[in-house]
């Protein structure tokens, strides 16, 4: 049981981390720019860390005024998002990411 709890704390401390990680990379866009868009920033990610995503992107939408839209689920149902209108993609794990690229 204990050895479940540990692997638990670390995925969430993984997840804030990324979603820290996410935050500090949006705070550096040029938001000017993505705010003249309609659809603001547009972000693909897998499930897992989706909600800490949405948790990110919700607090850089009420501090700069820009609409983020988060797309996560299977890489299958959003890949193809990516190629056309992607302005940030986050990922699970490195092996993920790499998979992507």
């Amino acid at each position: 049981m204990k050895a479940t709890e540990e692997n638990c704390d670390h995925l969430l401390h993984r997840y804030i981390l990324l979603a820290t990680l996410f935050v500090l990379l949006l705070v550096f866009v040029d938001h000017v720019a993505f705010a003249q868009s309609s659809m603001g920033l547009r972000v693909y990610g897998p499930g897992g860390p989706a909600l800490a995503m949405k948790e990110a992107a919700k607090a850089f939408e009420q501090k700069t005024g820009t609409p983020v839209v988060v797309t996560a689920g299977p890489t299958s149902e959003w890949i193809e998002g990516v190629k056309t209108d992607a302005d940030l993609i986050y990922s699970g794990s490195e092996t993920m990411m790499t998979d992507i690229v």
